[in-house]
């Protein structure tokens, strides 16, 4: 992402939606101590496991769900690896949006896969995301608001 590593060097303040265990945020936060880091997930355990690795002190953690990252403005918001498990995807990147800092970035970073099962089925890697994703993205998608 062009301007990204120059914007985090500088100072930045960053939301991640749909943090998990938080690792990316230890991550930027410790190599870009400038930047300030806030992750946020709707699953508690995963907030609290992210809480327990320790933090420095320009990395944060809430519980929230897209829709309540706050007022912000962030200068970057990112989804790592979850826009596809919300329960609604369109209306976390029109928050996301709503958020974001004149200029500021918006990343999505998806897992790669194929649209038919039948395209990568030779693919062992394929093979274990569909599993996956069918056995929790799919599920968890829909027990969400805006399913």
């Amino acid at each position: 992402m062009p301007g990204l590593v120059e914007r985090l060097e500088r100072g930045a303040g960053v939301a991640d939606v749909g943090c998990g265990h938080g690792v990316a945020d230890l991550l930027i936060g410790r190599r870009r101590p400038a930047s300030t880091v806030t992750g946020f997930d709707a699953h508690e355990a995963s907030i609290a496991k992210a809480i327990e690795a320790g933090s420095p002190d320009n990395v944060s953690f809430r519980v929230a769900d897209a829709a309540g990252i706050g007022t912000g403005p962030y200068d970057v918001v990112v989804f790592f690896d979850s826009l596809h498990d919300l329960g609604d995807p369109p209306a976390a990147l029109r928050r996301a949006h709503e958020v974001l800092a004149d200029g500021g970035l918006l990343i999505a970073v998806e897992p790669w896969s194929t649209d038919r099962l039948e395209d990568g089925i030779g693919n062992p890697t394929v093979r274990i995301e569909y599993a996956s994703s069918t056995a929790l993205c799919t599920p968890g998608s829909p027990a969400q608001p805006g399913r």
